[in-house]
This record gives C-alpha cells, sequence and structure tokens, in this order.
C-alpha cells in the first residue's frame, strides 16, 4: 500500500481547522494538547514543504535565465 502525500493547501486546510477549534468554546485540556501537537508537526512539515518549493522555484529560475 503507497503513502499518498498530503499537499500543502491540504495541511493549510488541516492546521485551520485546528485553529477554528482552539477560538471556539469547547476547549479541552486534554485534546488542546493533542491539537496543539498535531499543529506542531502541521506547521514543521509545512516549513519544510514551502523550503522544498522554494528551492525548486529557484532552480527553474536559474534555469529558465540561462536559456534566454
Amino acid at each position: 500500500m503507497s503513502k499518498q502525500k498530503t499537499s500543502i493547501q491540504q495541511k493549510m486546510k488541516q492546521l485551520e481547522v485546528i485553529v477554528q477549534w482552539f477560538e471556539s468554546d469547547e476547549v479541552d485540556i486534554d485534546e488542546a494538547l493533542l491539537k496543539y501537537e498535531e499543529g506542531l508537526v502541521l506547521v514543521n512539515e509545512l516549513q519544510s514543504d514551502v523550503k522544498v518549493a522554494k528551492n525548486k522555484f529557484t532552480k527553474l529560475q536559474k534555469s529558465f535565465s540561462k536559456d534566454q
């Protein structure tokens, strides 16, 4: 079974759901700890994903500039 990679947009939506949960009146301390940890994991993954995307854009930009 192959593991499908979650897109940056999907991760952002997941993080938005967590933030909205924290802004609600339904905050339970035990669940808050789990959601906080889940949010931190998503933030770290997003930072890495954005760095990879930035590097790809930079490489594409450089290769395009060389072709001109």
